[in-house]
């Protein structure tokens, strides 16, 4: 079965802000910035986020893969740890699909 949830994209936007902000050295140009939470608001709402390859995709897909989903009840738990950057975030999802694969 895969379950799909729904994070509040503002929530999502300031895990990420953060996130991004401790493991870009300067935090990116204000155009850069916008695209990054835009893709991160389509993700939050369970959309494809389509984007060019580059360094940037790949700390998308970090950001993405340091959560972890509670299928059951509804809620994340966000774990980030690199040699000098430990994250933790908790927060609650709303499950918006499930389907049954065969």
């Amino acid at each position: 079965m895969i379950v799909r949830h729904e994070i509040n994209e503002q929530e999502m936007i300031d895990i990420f802000d953060q996130f991004a902000s401790s493991i870009i050295d300067g935090y990116p140009c204000e155009e850069l910035t916008e695209y990054l939470h835009e893709a991160v608001q389509k993700l939050a709402v369970d959309q494809t986020a389509i984007m060019p390859r580059s360094d940037f995709t790949y700390i998308v897909e970090d950001f993405i893969d340091s959560f972890t989903f509670d299928d059951e009840n509804g809620g994340y738990i966000f774990k980030y740890k690199d040699t000098c950057l430990d994250m933790e975030f908790y927060g609650h999802t709303k499950v918006i699909r499930t389907e049954v694969v065969l």
